[in-house]
């Protein structure tokens, strides 16, 4: 009996059925609100230094209320990103758990000539390698891909504020971006199917 292969990119309604396994419909938005505050915060964070850095060199006697400023902000951003990585984490973990548990319920009312046909080595890959992607590595590569595309966005957005010429530079790169991802995802997909 030869496994079942699926071709193809996952589709994208997968990702938001798997987030929507934890808390349901406001599991998305939650995790988007802590991306974009996180961000918000960093930004502001970051301008705050260059202020500091401004005031300590001119010898102005607010850099002391401004580093103060600063500190507070920089523990607003880790506490932040520390939620977000703790709320994904844990929305993942009940995904995933979720997941397993309908998966093993399948199973379980499966008719006997499914395990006739199927190889133990698929079913122990099921519960064992799938399930270890989704508790561990799909969590991380989700909360890893939204921060750094926030990161990009925000970067962006500065430097066409700063210097519009750069949107005549951007939209090339972004085109070229755009096919190396795709060449990227069906290179990594293939790879990952032979491990």
């Amino acid at each position: 009996v030869k496994e079942d292969r699926k071709t193809g990119l996952i589709d994208k309604r997968m990702y938001f059925k798997f987030w929507n396994l934890s808390f349901g419909y406001v599991t998305f938005p939650i995790i988007v609100v802590l991306v974009v505050a996180a961000q918000s915060v960093k930004i502001v964070q970051e301008e705050e230094a260059l202020t500091w850095v401004e005031k300590v060199e001119s010898g102005d006697n607010g850099a002391a209320n401004t580093f103060n400023t600063y500190v507070i902000l920089v523990v607003e951003t880790v506490l932040f990103y520390s939620l977000l990585v703790f709320f994904v984490a844990f929305a993942g973990t009940l995904s995933s758990k979720a997941l397993h548990n309908m998966a093993f319920s399948g199973m379980l009312k499966s008719p006997i000539r499914f395990f006739d046909v199927t190889p133990i080595g698929v079913l122990i890959n099921r519960f064992s390698k799938d399930t270890l992607f989704c508790d561990e590595r799909l969590s991380y590569s989700f909360c890893l891909f939204s921060t750094m595309l926030t990161e990009f966005l925000a970067s962006m957005v500065v430097l066409c504020i700063s210097n519009y010429y750069f949107i005549l530079i951007l939209i090339p790169l972004l085109l070229l971006m755009s096919v190396l991802l795709v060449f990227y995802l069906k290179t990594s997909v293939e790879v990952r199917r032979i491990e």
